[in-house]
C-alpha cells in the first residue's frame, strides 16, 4: 500500500472534484459537511502531490 500513496495526489483531487459536483447536481449544496469533505480531499490532494514532487526531485 505505502508503494502506491505515491499516485494518490491527483485522484483525490479529482474525487474531490467529483464529489463538489455531484453535490451540486444532486442538489446537496446546502450540506456543508459534504463539502468541507471535498475540500479536504482537495487540500490533502494537493499537497500530497506537491510533497511527491518535491520529494522526487523531478520539479
Amino acid at each position: 500500500m505505502k508503494k502506491y500513496m505515491k499516485y494518490m495526489g491527483i485522484p483525490l483531487v479529482i474525487a474531490g472534484g467529483l464529489l463538489l459536483t455531484v453535490g451540486y447536481v444532486a442538489g446537496w449544496s446546502s450540506f456543508n459537511a459534504l463539502q468541507f469533505t471535498a475540500l479536504a480531499l482537495i487540500l490533502i490532494g494537493v499537497a500530497g502531490y506537491v510533497a511527491n514532487e518535491k520529494k522526487s526531485g523531478e520539479y
